[in-house]
């Protein structure tokens, strides 16, 4: 078994302490501390030294995806039964975010800045028009045309 330059360290360490039986003299001559010293005397297993190695740092159990914005909303207001149908994610908030920024009147060139595209059609993906947004700006338009479309004598 091959071990690693920081384990034969470890094991130097155990075998010094295993001959002296002194873990202030042990910690001195190593230079370490008493806290380390017993916690690797803790996983300590003479006929495994692979426990001598180091272990990742990486947690055993990774949590659990945090609930999004709207999740945080609804609890903030006290109802526990509004929950998204699906997670909400940074992706989706730029949907959502392209589609509101442009119902408030802001250009499709601007928010092509704003978004950090370079191709109007990208921009485009991320933009979602309703039929009412659509008969919205029919209407508009038409209040400010200067002359009027159909004219009824």
């Amino acid at each position: 078994m091959v071990l690693s330059r920081e384990a034969r360290t470890r094991l130097a360490w155990m075998d010094s302490f295993r001959w002296s039986r002194n873990v202030a003299r042990t910690c001195r001559h190593f230079g370490i501390s008493r806290r380390t010293f017993y916690s690797w005397q803790h996983c300590y297993d003479p006929l495994d030294l692979t426990t001598l190695e180091g272990r990742s740092h990486r947690p055993i159990r990774l949590r659990p995806q945090e609930p999004g914005p709207a999740w945080l909303s609804c609890r903030w207001i006290g109802n526990s039964n509004c929950r998204p149908s699906s997670p909400v994610i940074p992706h989706r908030l730029q949907h959502s975010f392209a589609s509101e920024m442009l119902r408030l009147g802001v250009s499709l060139p601007a928010l092509m800045q704003l978004l950090g595209h370079n191709d109007i059609r990208m921009t485009l993906r991320y933009v979602q028009v309703t039929q009412q947004d659509l008969q919205r700006e029919f209407h508009r338009a038409r209040l400010n045309t200067t002359t009027p479309l159909l004219s009824i004598s």
